[in-house]
């Protein structure tokens, strides 16, 4: 097998500590270093653009379908939504309290989640930025740091979100039809919508680090552990639940 290209930082000298996303066409490719500064490589001819923007490391990163959108989670708590094309940064999305270990898209580019070291998982509308559900667990005690979160793709199905946590623990998410009562909107914007844990996934001895639901059979999730194990967990009746 032979090595096409060999890519090197141009953000000074500061190494590339991670890659963190590749877009579906092979168009794109983003790696990350420590200062939170992320490099947008062309597929095509090699060539890059520096994104500048997040204040500490860069966590994970996804594209949208067609990869002319690029979504990065930070250490600083924060969500920037990028355009591939001109490199801009064209949406910050804030609400964390923690760093964003996780970003998600649905199948169209329409939705987003996000899990970070704040317990939960939020929810975001593309098109606007607006958070439409928060999803945390009521005892704070409790709560641990998401690792990883995946959309559920079924349509309709009550189950919005799969989580995995730190601990192991793998939860999936239904929504609450009202939001929190102690939960007021900024600016106008309504409060987001609150959520339930219908089902907590036991068996990984260690933090889970990706989830992927089954792309033509949306009732099977499938998780990784550190514990070096995969699990297939099916949910029955095509209603998605366990």
């Amino acid at each position: 097998m032979e090595c096409h290209r060999l890519i090197k930082a141009p953000c000074g000298d500061q190494e590339i500590h991670a890659m963190v996303g590749l877009d579906g066409q092979g168009h794109y490719m983003c790696t990350a270093n420590l200062l939170g500064e992320m490099v947008l490589w062309s597929g095509v001819d090699g060539s890059s653009k520096v994104l500048k923007g997040h204040s500490k490391k860069v966590l994970c990163a996804v594209f949208t379908p067609g990869g002319e959108t690029l979504c990065s989670g930070s250490a600083d708590g924060t969500i920037k939504v990028w355009s591939s094309v001109s490199g801009e940064c064209m949406q910050t999305l804030k609400g964390h309290k923690g760093g964003v270990k996780s970003v998600s898209l649905d199948a169209r580019g329409r939705s987003m989640c996000s899990g970070a070291s704040d317990g939960t998982v939020r929810i975001w509308r593309m098109m606007d930025g607006r958070c439409t559900h928060k999803l945390g667990l009521i005892n704070e005690e409790e709560s641990k740091t998401v690792t990883c979160c995946a959309l559920n793709p079924r349509e309709g199905s009550r189950v919005l979100v799969c989580s995995g946590r730190r601990d192991g623990v793998v939860h999936l998410w239904a929504e609450r039809d009202r939001a929190p009562a102690s939960g007021g909107g900024k600016a106008g914007k309504p409060a987001p919508k609150g959520g339930t844990v219908v089902h907590s996934m036991l068996g990984h001895k260690g933090r889970v680090s990706r989830i992927v639901y089954h792309p033509s059979a949306p009732d099977i999730v499938c998780t990784h552990g550190d514990d070096s194990t995969v699990r297939v967990w099916g949910m029955a009746g095509g209603g998605g639940l366990p």
